[in-house]
């Protein structure tokens, strides 16, 4: 198991946030990682199974499901001490994380549970609850979603929903209701400017979409993709969208056209730089100014399986030292974050010197 991975009806809301008293975000009791550290300084976190890391400015966050209720994980949110990576602060998100995002002093997650799809506004450094919304009921089966700042707003999807929340007064300022939608994926380029739209249905078919970041009114598209779980969106840069999924047999990852949405030109066997072939986990991210690919298929003239790539051409820079059975699942500025799902265990891991390129 992973971490998951056009009638369009206008409606202007003015609900907001429901507002809660801030109080301290509490421990649920247990699942507890162990922690340990290597010889040359790494940390490495037990009891991780399913996990979700964010590496950011504001501190190192960690998600892991602690219980189940249905076919949902419970998944517990930790701030994790970057010297000791013992967890600094901790609450439950009673349902499964899907996406986060920080801005400013919070940090935004969307969570999914048998409600339905949730977002939360949490204190970044001490995770107590800001205010929470209902985004949208869930679908059968449930639904993913996702969040991006854009501008000075906050997109947020979920359920057959895609939401535009001010920032600054932190009220729905549009709402769209998407028919038939069920998985979402939103992305944006390193500025902040382009609001781009994955959405698919229960049943793998998927459009990518770029959409006007004040309106939502989609200004290009895709053709409907036959996909296994959605088109997922590693990130925007330059006039280039970046995409995985998964097809049954194999995956790729691809370079679609921003402004056109027009795919890549794929070479009918092997790989090229922006149409890559690979197992149905390979995925891809764009983080600190380059291009990261992970679950390539070996190919003639092809020898990397998990590289780091110019994010402009996706010419690859630097092969990643990642054991078979291993999987990426976080970028930071220095470190890697690879995850043995077998033992449950998150390791860190020095970038290679090749991919130290932009660590602003």
């Amino acid at each position: 198991m992973s971490r998951r991975l056009k009638c369009i009806a206008l409606v202007v809301t003015f609900l907001g946030f429901l507002f809660l008293p801030a109080g301290p975000a509490t421990a649920a009791p247990g699942l507890q990682p162990s922690v340990t550290r290597s010889a040359n300084g790494l940390l490495s976190w037990g009891g991780f199974f399913f996990p979700f890391v964010m590496d950011t400015p504001s501190g190192l966050y960690m998600v892991w499901p602690t219980s189940t209720l249905g076919t949902v994980n419970l998944d517990e949110l930790g701030r994790m001490s970057r010297t000791t990576g013992q967890v600094e602060a901790e609450r439950s998100l009673q349902g499964e994380l899907d996406s986060g995002v920080l801005y400013g002093g919070s940090l935004f997650v969307v969570t999914t549970a048998p409600s339905g799809v949730w977002l939360l506004r949490l204190d970044s450094q001490t995770l107590s609850l800001e205010g929470r919304r209902h985004v949208a009921p869930v679908s059968k089966p449930l639904s993913v979603g996702s969040l991006v700042v854009v501008g000075k707003a906050l997109w947020v999807a979920g359920g057959d929903r895609l939401l535009r929340v001010s920032l600054s007064t932190n009220r729905p300022i549009v709402s769209l209701v998407v028919k038939a939608a069920s998985r979402w994926n939103l992305a944006t380029d390193p500025g902040g400017h382009a609001l781009v739209v994955s959405e698919s249905t229960v049943d793998g078919i998927a459009r990518i979409e770029r959409r006007d970041p004040l309106t939502g009114r989609l200004l290009a598209s895709t053709p409907p993709l036959v996909t296994v779980g959605g088109m997922r969106l590693g990130g925007v840069y330059g006039d280039g969208v970046w995409t995985a999924h998964a097809g049954g047999m194999r995956g790729a990852v691809e370079r679609f056209d921003l402004m056109t949405m027009n795919p890549p030109r794929c070479a009918p066997v092997g790989n090229t730089d922006t149409c890559v072939q690979g197992s149905n986990g390979i995925s891809v991210l764009v983080s600190y100014g380059l291009l990261w690919v992970f679950g390539a298929e070996l190919a003639p003239g092809w020898p990397l399986n998990d590289y780091c790539a110019n994010p402009t051409t996706g010419h690859a820079l630097a092969s990643l030292s990642i054991r078979p059975n291993d999987s990426l699942i976080a970028v930071g500025s220095h470190l890697l974050y690879i995850a043995d799902e077998g033992t449950g265990t998150v390791s860190e891991e020095p970038v290679p010197q090749g991919c130290l390129l932009d660590t602003t």
